[in-house]
This record gives structure tokens, sequence and C-alpha cells, in this order.
């Protein structure tokens, strides 16, 4: 009894970030260091390599870290954001998908943690927060996510 509770235990701490599920599987990975982040990622997640962006004026360099899900079309991006100028780093965790039904569970979600909505900028950009960190979900392509595919969203969590 003991070696198949044993084994269950091991089988749920390996597979816990096999994919993201709900609110709080994001803000546990959030709270992660982006060394952490392939630790705590198992199953089908896979890494991608690295890149730097860096302003025209080399005031702000950015750093992304993305992994991506193998099964799931779900994205997993570290942000850190570096301002020279002002001497200050900012780190964000983006969530990408198109699962519309986690995003509706998600937003459900968010009184349970705290997060009233704070902005909403347009129908498609809303930004919540709870004092310990905010949310933003975009759930269309716009100048502040270009790059964000048609049916997708992202969640962006920022820790205070």
């Amino acid at each position: 009894m003991k070696k198949l509770l044993l084994t269950t235990a091991m089988f749920l701490s390996v597979n816990a970030f096999s994919q993201i599920k709900d609110l709080q599987d994001l803000l546990n990975l959030s709270r992660l260091t982006v060394f952490e982040l392939p630790e705590n990622l198992h199953g089908n997640w896979e890494a991608e390599m690295p890149f730097q962006i860096q302003t025209e004026n080399r005031n702000i360099d950015i750093k992304k870290y993305r992994f991506r899900n193998k099964d799931q079309d779900q994205v997993i991006e570290r942000e850190k954001t570096f301002s020279n100028q002002y001497n200050f780093t900012l780190n964000k965790t983006n969530f990408y998908s198109n699962d519309l039904e986690l995003l509706e569970k998600i937003k459900n979600q968010l009184p349970e943690y705290g997060y009233k909505k704070m902005k909403s900028f347009a129908p498609y950009y809303q930004f919540y927060g709870n004092g310990k960190s905010s949310i933003t979900i975009i759930d269309k392509q716009t100048k502040e996510a270009p790059t964000l595919k048609k049916g997708y969203y992202v969640v962006g969590v920022s820790l205070n």
C-alpha cells in the first residue's frame, strides 16, 4: 500500500505542470525563477532558445525565455525587462493558448484570488490587480500583442 501511495505521489509531482489547467497553475509558475521553470515543466514541454531585444537607444533590454507544450497548444513565456536608464527589472509571465474554455475558467477564478478589474482599454484588453500582482488578458491581435495568432489569447502575470 505504501509503494502504491509513493508511486502515485511521484507520478503526480512529475506531471504537476504537464499543462496549465487553471489560474492556480499559472500563478504557481509565475512565482518560479527562470531557472526553476525547466525543472518544474515536465512531460511535453520543450524549452526554446532564449533571445534578447534591445531598444534603439539601448535603455531597455528584454530577455525572453519560451517553453512550448507539444501536446496542448500552450506556450509559457518569461519576459525579463531591464531598464538601464532607471535601474529596474520587471518580470512577467505570459501564457498563450487557444483554449477558450480555459480562458473563461481563469476569468471566473480571478475574484477567488482577490483580483479586481482595474481597467479595460478595449473589450479585448483587460487589466486586473490584487495588490500583490497584476494580470492582463488580451484576446485579440493588437498593437499590444502583434504576434498573437487569430483565435489565441495571452494572460500576463506580473508580480509586484
